[in-house]
């Protein structure tokens, strides 16, 4: 009996062995069914909700056909060089968003979604740098984004950057890699792709990610935008080889390579970093202590810091400036093609100032149909106006809000300024107001337009007129982040400061704002007249229409005299030959007065 008890115990606990490890597979087959009815469920979920039809969201910035495609971008500001920013695997112009507008303080700056992201249509797949970097050369060129350019590449985005950088050396002038991807860092084996793709495409990146817009959220995470992620993923290994073959090397380019401090933590990651910043003979290496890898979030004073050390190093290369680039076309003829132009040049500005040629009737129709257009209103709530006293801004808001007004009180809002000449006598100015009260009739009470007097009252010093102005602009507008059309006499808004007599109206609004918020207004003058020197403005057009709205950003017009073409219009009365041009004897040029102008006649 003892021995047939002794072989009893093992079978016993072999037993009890066996049923632990039934339970254990049944756990285990549980969890993995779980997990594959989640994944299951999940990506049903993705195929249907991912599904985007084009249109369901507004377009937030300008989509730019390439040939057959388009590409989603977004620039501000002015200045050169330009600033590209190249995001990384997964990500769009979005990721960019702590960093976009500060730079735009220092200079021109734009971000873009690569083909398949966001609002931009899909490419041919895979996505390889090289696909990328023509995708992105056909879009400079389309857009009107001129050189010299600085890069700046997040994560993949500065392995695209140097591919770029390598095909089109002449047009770089700097470059900012942000814990950027090195082509002989190791690739994710196939079977980790594979688990990140099905991962991808689970829908379990919604529960994690996430912008707090119902548009950035449905648009990044779409089916659209993850093949794109899938196609740049499938393309790794051949991004990688085609940036290695094209041997970029930046000479004594200024290029800075931020290394996240999580990141640093590694050794191969740390190598490669260090081996970045020895390709120019100007290149330095700052690790962003306490980031992560995406450091435009963690420490985005960095990248703007980093950004504004190679714009100032690569304007101060022989042959760079700061000059204005175009935000108009060379060319847009027509009332219709002017106002399109304009509300255009607000995706890059945040300050449209329209000269007035005072009392000019076709002046008056730009304005008027321009407020009508019906974009207008969706980008701009803002409009500054010289011919209305400060004292009177109540007064000027119940009646473009909507209200009964007397005259003789209306009148007192453009019969109060500073002028002393009775210049806004002319109906132009109380018909642009009702125009603009007549376009808010239309809206809804939060999102009409506010039009806000930009003169300081009768018996003002006239040195006082242009600081009111953007005294007004800045409380009422920039400091809001709003967007706003000026409209004062052209000389109050010249670029270059011209004489003293150009002076009396306290500096210039275009200088003062420049002062704060550099890069953030486009102006545009009015030119023409009966002249021979206007035939000469006329024949140099491509257009045939008129107006035409010219950038004069660009040869033979930002190199013609101011005085020769409107020398006649702005006189000093003031010395003993009495009244000559307040050009005269100067060489100074429209292109450095304004950006832009509307051309608006040439009788002969």
């Amino acid at each position: 009996m003892t021995a047939t008890g002794a072989t009893a115990q093992p079978a016993v606990g072999a037993s009890r062995m066996r049923r632990v490890l039934r339970v254990i597979r049944r756990i285990v087959i549980g969890l993995i069914a779980l997990i594959v009815l989640v994944l299951v469920v999940g990506s049903a979920y993705q195929l249907v909700v991912g599904n985007v039809p084009d249109g369901r969201y507004a377009v937030p910035w300008r989509l730019v056909d390439i040939g057959g495609r388009l590409l989603h971008v977004n620039c501000m500001g002015q200045g050169t060089p330009t600033v590209i920013l190249e995001a990384g695997l997964g990500s769009g112009a979005v990721t960019w968003q702590h960093v976009q507008r500060p730079i735009s303080e220092l200079t021109r700056v734009c971000s873009y979604d690569r083909a398949g992201y966001g609002w931009s249509t899909s490419g041919p797949s895979p996505r390889t740098s090289a696909r990328v970097t023509d995708d992105l050369h056909r879009l400079l060129e389309k857009a009107g984004v001129q050189g010299p350019l600085v890069l700046a590449g997040h994560s993949l985005g500065g392995l695209f950057a140097r591919h770029y950088a390598a095909t089109y050396p002449t047009e770089i002038a700097g470059m900012i890699l942000v814990d950027s991807t090195h082509e002989d860092q190791d690739k994710p084996p196939a079977p980790l792709r594979v688990v990140l793709k099905i991962l991808t495409h689970s829908g379990v990146p919604r529960l994690f990610v996430g912008f707090g817009d119902p548009a950035l959220d449905a648009m990044y995470q779409s089916n659209r935008t993850l093949a794109a992620i899938d196609g740049e993923f499938a393309g790794l290994e051949e991004s990688s080889n085609q940036t290695r073959d094209a041997r970029f090397s930046f000479g004594s380019k200024p290029l800075i390579v931020l290394t996240s401090g999580s990141n640093d933590e590694d050794p191969d990651w740390q190598r490669l970093q260090k081996e970045l910043a020895t390709r120019s003979s100007n290149g330095k290496r700052i690790v962003a202590t306490g980031s992560g890898h995406y450091i435009q979030d963690d420490r985005p004073e960095l990248v703007i810091d980093a950004v504004r050390e190679v714009v100032a190093q690569s304007r101060a290369q022989p042959g760079q400036s700061a000059a204005r680039p175009n935000i108009v076309p060379d060319e847009a003829a027509g009332l219709d093609g002017i106002v399109r132009a304009l509300i255009t040049a607000f995706d890059q500005v945040d300050v449209v100032a329209l000269g007035d040629d005072h009392g000019e009737k076709l002046d008056s129709d730009v304005r008027i149909a321009l407020v009508r257009h019906p974009d207008f209103a969706k980008k701009v709530r803002f409009i500054v106006v010289e011919f209305a006293s400060t004292a009177q801004q109540a007064t000027l808001d119940r009646y473009i809000q909507g209200e009964d007004v007397p005259i003789a009180e209306l009148e007192r809002v453009w019969m109060t300024t500073t002028d002393r000449f009775g210049v806004w006598k002319s109906p132009v100015y109380p018909r642009f107001l009702a125009a603009v009260r007549d376009v808010n009739q239309k809206l809804p009470a939060d999102a009409r337009i506010r039009v806000l007097a930009g003169d300081p009252p009768a018996g003002s010093s006239p040195t006082t007129r242009d600081p009111t102005a953007v005294s007004v602009l800045k409380k009422q507008v920039l400091e809001k982040h709003g967007k706003a059309l000026v409209i004062y006499g052209a000389a109050h808004f010249y670029r270059k400061e011209v004489n003293q007599i150009l002076l009396t109206n306290g500096g210039g609004i275009t200088t003062l704002l420049e002062a704060e918020y550099p890069g953030r207004t486009l102006v545009v003058m009015t030119v023409g007249g009966p002249g021979p020197e206007f035939q000469k403005f006329d024949r140099a057009l491509k257009m045939a229409g008129r107006p035409v709205l010219v950038s004069l950003q660009r040869s033979p017009f930002k190199d013609f005299t101011a005085e020769e073409f409107i020398g006649q219009k702005m006189l000093n009365c003031r010395g003993p030959n009495g009244c000559v041009s307040a050009f005269q004897g100067s060489d100074v040029t429209l292109g450095q007065l304004a950006d832009a102008c509307v051309f608006w006649r040439a009788t002969k």
